[in-house]
């Protein structure tokens, strides 16, 4: 193949060529189209190009292309997924594909995202040691062949590189002219340069003014401190377990290490059960990505896209990305787990189109240090060991510790555990208060 070259311990291949038959693990792609289905198979090496890879029986297009074609997807980072795009008169369902491909096996060749070394056969070690071992001589050197060779005289350019005479020449007149247009190219750079160089003072100095301008934002309400870190943006989905349908699937959690591998620094933990948020949007395409990581190898731990299951197996780190097409205007997760402590997840974002985007918060929430809006509004205490919530059915606040309600606003005032007044207070028709060193209760009836 275009770029392949012998070397001492072995062919190195640059491209790869696979054919598929039907007998590799197949997966459906996400959701169908109206006259194509999408199929889908993990390649053994990544592709380094996606863009000079051929097909012996589809042309390259983009994703939403509703005709016959193929392309390739991500997968933890790296283009190593292969995608088919096949008429539904031919297949749909993978026993289908499987089977029409043992009668129309596929050919792709792509470039390699690190070249392939394949060792020799014994046959090939042989040959190899043999043209090693050729030796030339000054002016003539005699080859003795049972066999037709054709034979062509190099020299050594001192680079350990060998090249013909005639290729000397045309590479030594060719880069004669490339020096002379290289020239004319520094010359008009060089001017350029001077202009993109006083432009750049004038820059500079207004980014220092704006640097001057920038500071943290704070929020302070009575004791209760919050720093801003990010606000609502691109994600459909939202993290607060009060929009998951949750059977102790999820649980809110953050550490050191969610910390270290998110943008939003916070998390949840996969337990023994399942949660499913649904969303309600237009149809067309989006994509779904989070980071994970497994904490137990032998824990079966899935996520379920609109009905399609993938296994998360990744014992480190790794990133999570699907494209799919939605035509029922609804979109649904599940996280399902068999384990608990099973999995960590962070930043679950799922925005429109097929291409990531970095995490950011749903439009209608917002996580701080201290404060929580989204399906009502929670504010933590920074000097008490208490928590308020506003929900639609009430005003409460709560003992962090035992997460007891210790006081509760109703129609008709507050129902609370204890009560600390320290001025005077009236109840029921009984005025107390503090004189000096004594309490007086009086009536005001």
């Amino acid at each position: 193949m275009e770029g392949s070259y012998t070397g001492e311990d072995g062919i190195h291949n640059a491209r790869k060529q696979v054919v598929f038959d039907g007998s590799e693990g197949w997966n459906i792609w996400a959701a169908s189209l109206n006259n194509v289905e999408r199929f889908a198979v993990n390649l053994d090496a990544p592709i380094k190009n996606i863009n000079t890879a051929l097909c012996s029986h589809f042309k390259y297009l983009s994703a939403n292309q509703d005709e016959e074609h193929f392309r390739w997807s991500l997968s933890q980072g790296v283009y190593k997924q292969f995608v088919i795009f096949i008429d539904k008169s031919k297949a749909t369902t993978v026993a289908e594909l499987k089977t029409w491909l043992q009668s129309n096996p596929i050919t792709v060749e792509y470039e390699l995202a690190e070249p392939e070394i394949v060792p020799y056969t014994e046959e090939q070690q042989e040959t190899w040691e043999k043209i090693k071992a050729l030796t030339t001589y000054k002016n003539i050197t005699n080859i003795t062949s049972t066999a037709y060779a054709k034979v062509v005289y190099m020299r050594d350019n001192g680079l350990d590189v060998y090249e013909t005479k005639q290729n000397a020449s045309k590479k030594y007149t060719e880069t004669s002219e490339k020096l002379a247009e290289q020239k004319m190219t520094v010359d008009g750079v060089i001017t350029k340069v001077s202009d993109i160089t006083s432009k750049t003072d004038e820059l500079t100095g207004e980014v220092k003014t704006i640097n001057s301008e920038i500071s943290t934002v704070k929020q302070t309400i009575e004791g209760w401190s919050s720093e801003l870190k990010n606000t609502g943006g691109n994600n459909i989905f939202y993290y607060s377990l009060d929009f998951w349908d949750n059977s102790n699937g999820l649980e809110e959690y953050s550490d050191t290490e969610i910390m270290q591998n998110s943008i939003s620094q916070t998390g949840y933990v996969l337990n023994n059960g399942s949660a499913k948020q649904t969303q309600s949007v237009k149809n067309g395409f989006y994509t779904c990505s989070f980071n994970y990581k497994k904490l137990l190898e032998l824990a079966v731990c899935q996520v379920k896209i609109n009905g399609i299951t993938y296994d998360l197996t990744e014992t480190d780190w790794a990133e999570f990305e699907q494209a799919f097409e939605i035509k029922t205007n609804k979109i649904e997760i599940e996280f399902i787990g068999d384990t608990d402590n099973s999995l960590y997840i962070s930043d679950l974002m799922v925005n429109v189109g097929t291409t990531k985007l970095s995490w950011s918060q749903n439009a209608n929430e917002t996580r701080t240090d201290t404060v929580t809006i989204g399906k009502g509004i929670q504010v933590n205490s920074s000097a008490k060991n208490t928590y308020h919530r506003i929900d639609a059915d009430g005003n409460r606040t709560f003992n962090k510790t035992t997460g007891k309600v210790v006081n509760e606003a109703t129609d008709k005032g507050t129902e609370t555990e204890e009560l600390v007044v320290r001025g005077q207070a009236k109840i029921t028709g009984l005025l107390i208060q503090k004189v000096s060193d004594q309490v007086w209760i009086n009536s005001l009836l």
